[in-house]
């Protein structure tokens, strides 16, 4: 079974294993908008560089002016099943985002509209 088709993708994928790479892959192929959460500490691994850097990759890299990183002003807060995971996060969420040739454009509007008033910090 593949991907239903869709508009806009918006997803928390599981933080264990490859599956935060595989879907910032997914997402670097797919030809729609998408809203990743997923631990900051992502933006600094090699797989994020090679996907957001210019460069030579096995996909088209997207540069960096097309998209962005939404950062919640409270930390998110995760439950988990019995006698798994941590008490809490020990580690900062924030939203990836690409919103395709609308990014430029949502970004301008949230910084406007909301300022630093939001509940995102952009």
């Amino acid at each position: 079974a593949g991907v239903p088709a869709h508009d806009v993708l918006v997803t928390n994928p599981p933080f264990s294993g490859d599956h935060k790479e595989r879907c910032l892959h997914h997402c670097a192929r797919a030809e729609c908008a998408w809203l990743v959460l997923l631990p900051s500490y992502c933006a600094t691994k090699r797989y994020f560089q090679a996907i957001f850097r210019p460069g030579p990759a096995q996909h088209a890299p997207i540069p960096p002016s097309s998209f962005f990183f939404a950062v919640p002003k409270e930390r998110y807060e995760f439950a988990h099943p019995e006698g798994t995971g941590h008490g809490s996060s020990p580690f900062f969420s924030v939203w990836f985002v690409c919103l395709g040739p609308h990014t430029d454009a949502v970004f301008r509007w949230y910084k406007a509209s909301h300022g630093e008033r939001g509940g995102l910090r952009l």
